[in-house]
């Protein structure tokens, strides 16, 4: 499985194909959790349990394999893609002298053995990172950390200098037959390859070894997952981290681009944004090994699984997919765990490609859904300067003119050229600095629309500045947002609550 943030994944990987049948016991369950009645979390209607995929799950989690017991041969990853077998090598014994005359040195960790012929000051931190990964997995797969039906779980990593030491390492038994040309890394079941990073950047040879050892981790307890977004999404999501030196974090949303050099996935989606070729929520999980040719596929998976892992009203939901990813039932076990809030969350993917940012605060940044009411007469709302888009709970229809006048001081930055200064903003904004081409602490609205299913979520929209006073005629029906303009990554700073009052003027 080639994967990474240079890489380009091989286009006649048979991940992309579709395959199984769904079992009648199968079945059962995805329809008992279609049918579940909704239940109101908090301020977030619509974010559903599913108990059919709670049983689901929970069946998974009982009847998960031993690594050392005998599995369903047709859904091994032997079966499904053949390179992803454990390598002859494993089983046959190395000539480490051999491996040592080749110029190609051995490091222990607890849970790899890695082989390498790069300079050893770019390797010999790599055992001790993937031994803390190894803890940071179970942790968030909800695994123990040692299986007495398991055993060790361990792997075998290879980092090669560059292309030109793949004959040293097929030479020595260490590079199989079966493993294809890759351009920065490669995994299977018990070994993993990758090109050494730490040339480029120390992060990325991090990123890129647990990159791979999250598809060897995930591939040995789960199986081999069909679909190709959440594939490389995770492997993406938890190879992106942060590390001091002691410790190790995984599933990190990085807060500046200084902390993850030769990464870029952040400003590869900012790109694909600017240059008009968003993708929708069915673009990405459509996504296939052969489109992720382009490197642009592996930010777009890794997005979406980071909105999916960082918004507290999906991240339960989202874990728990795992259990099932080596299931032939996954991909409809996805949708059914979505499907009730499923236009929502569509809104919700468009509305976070557009804002998304480095230190992105999800918490600031989380969608408060509201039951809206017609606006028919004049009413007043509050918003919170601190919190980005907010509902009014008012909903317009197309064609309506309102006006819309606020009221009130709230604070919109506690720094000024480097000194600490509370500045203060009225709705209208104020010039010292721009965001997203407004003065910070300016009104704008948007329109989102209460589509009933995925098929009716209609294009982004560009928000509105609205200031202190404006009337301002729908161009489409649906909720009225609000909030004041600001990074999404710096609303920790402000203060206060303006008041509008929206004063319908005409009705379509």
């Amino acid at each position: 499985m080639g994967c990474g943030a240079e890489e380009k994944p091989l286009s006649d990987n048979p991940l992309t194909s579709e395959r199984g049948t769904v079992s009648e016991e199968s079945q059962k369950i995805l329809d008992r959790s279609q049918s579940q009645t909704t239940k109101q979390h908090g301020n977030h209607e619509g974010i559903f349990e599913f108990s059919g995929m709670e049983e689901a799950v929970e069946d998974a989690r009982r009847n998960r394999p031993s690594l050392n017991s005998p599995r369903d041969p047709s859904r091994s990853p032997e079966a499904i893609l053949p390179s992803a077998k454990a390598p002859h090598s494993q089983s046959q014994p190395l000539d480490e002298a051999a491996i040592w005359e080749a110029g190609i040195q051995r490091y222990e960790g607890k849970h790899v053995t890695i082989y390498s012929d790069a300079p050893r000051k770019h390797i010999e931190d790599l055992p001790k990172i993937f031994d803390l990964a190894y803890q940071e997995w179970c942790d968030y797969f909800d695994l123990p950390p040692a299986l007495p039906i398991d055993g060790l779980w361990k792997i075998r990593a290879h980092v090669l200098a560059n292309p030109e030491s793949r004959p040293r390492f097929e030479k020595v038994g260490l590079l199989p037959q079966e493993v294809p040309p890759f351009a920065n890394g490669y995994a299977q079941t018990k070994a993993i390859w990758i090109y050494d990073q730490a040339i480029h950047s120390e992060y990325y040879q991090r990123h890129l070894l647990i990159h791979e050892g999250t598809h060897a981790f995930m591939l040995s307890h789960f199986g081999q997952c069909d679909a190709a977004w959440y594939t490389e999404g995770m492997a993406e999501l938890l190879g992106t981290h942060h590390w001091d030196g002691e410790e190790l974090q995984l599933a990190y949303f990085p807060q500046s681009k200084e902390e993850v050099p030769y990464w870029g996935r952040i400003s590869l989606v900012q790109d694909e944004v600017e240059s008009g070729r968003s993708l929708d929520l069915g673009g990405v999980t459509q996504l296939s090994i052969s489109y992720q040719e382009e490197n642009r596929a592996y930010a777009w998976c890794w997005a979406l699984c980071a909105l999916l892992e960082n918004d507290p009203a999906y991240r339960d939901r989202f874990r728990e997919m795992a259990v099932l990813s080596g299931q032939d039932t996954f991909k409809q076990q996805f949708r059914a765990a979505w499907q009730a809030d499923a236009p929502r969350l569509a809104w919700h993917w468009q509305l976070f490609q557009q804002e998304i940012a480095y230190g992105y605060d999800f918490g600031a940044n989380q969608l408060n859904w509201k039951t809206p009411r017609p606006l028919i007469s004049a009413e007043s709302v509050q918003i919170q300067a601190d919190q980005g888009w907010q509902s009014s709970g008012f909903s317009v229809q197309e064609g309506q003119t309102i006006r819309l006048a606020a009221t009130g001081r709230f604070q919109i930055a506690d720094q000024y050229n480097g000194q600490a200064r509370e500045i203060f903003s009225e709705a209208g904004g104020v010039t010292f600095r721009y965001y997203d081409n407004q003065p910070l602490g300016t009104l704008l609205l948007m329109v989102f629309p209460e589509a009933a299913t995925l098929e009716e979520v209609p294009p982004f929209q560009e928000p509105t500045a609205v200031g202190i006073e404006r009337e301002w005629t729908a161009k489409r029906s649906g909720t009225l947002w609000l909030k004041v303009n600001d990074s999404p990554a710096e609303r920790n700073d402000n203060q206060g609550t303006p008041e509008i009052e929206m004063q319908p003027l005409s009705t379509p």
